[in-house]
């Protein structure tokens, strides 16, 4: 009796709901919430799989974490991924994409495993599973973004067009290390 009563609940819940709800901006909640606390892909997919089995039928919430980098990405979201040494001595880009061990401390760039034949004479060469991988996200795209919209571009300048100029220390703005920073 409990259990039927608290599907009840939760369907006339669904049914009454006063506003619809948009893919995109749920989609990016979620996936906020899965980089904040460090959820992987796996558990993403379930967490997304029983919220679509809880809506209603025909909604449009991405079911796995593939479906839900289809429409986040398109956003502009850019990012580069620049494979690195495991000791965060150099980045393997550039000058040293070419080499295969790191010249500081002499690392392989890529993951070796153990008792692996590696590269067989006949067959295709494998591909190198990076070591370690860092993310670059480009921040010109970001800063022409946020100051796209008119309104938004004022607010975020407001701290040098419209800041008063006396000696009290009301924001960071005032600060010394702010106005060495604007210096150089």
């Amino acid at each position: 009796m409990l259990m039927m009563k608290t599907a009840l609940m939760l369907w006339l819940k669904c049914c009454m709901m006063p506003r619809k709800i948009a893919t995109t901006k749920e989609t990016g909640r979620s996936w906020s919430w899965k980089a904040s606390n460090g959820v992987f892909d796996k558990r993403f997919n379930e967490l997304l799989m029983i919220i679509k089995k809880l809506l209603p039928e025909g909604n449009k919430l991405p079911a796995t974490t593939y479906e839900a980098k289809e429409v986040i990405c398109p956003l502009g979201l850019e990012v580069q991924k620049i494979h690195t040494y495991p000791n965060d001595c150099i980045i393997y880009y550039g000058d040293y994409h070419e080499l295969g061990s790191c010249p500081v401390c002499k690392a392989w760039w890529y993951k070796i495993k153990y008792h692996d034949p590696m590269d067989v004479e006949g067959e295709p060469p494998r591909k190198k599973v990076p070591a370690k991988v860092m993310w670059y996200f480009p921040i010109i795209p970001c800063l022409w973004r946020l100051f796209r919209n008119k309104k938004h571009a004022k607010v975020i300048r407001w701290h040098k067009e419209e800041r008063k100029e006396d000696d009290t220390l009301r924001h960071p703005a005032d600060g010394s290390q702010w106005r060495k920073i604007d210096r150089t």
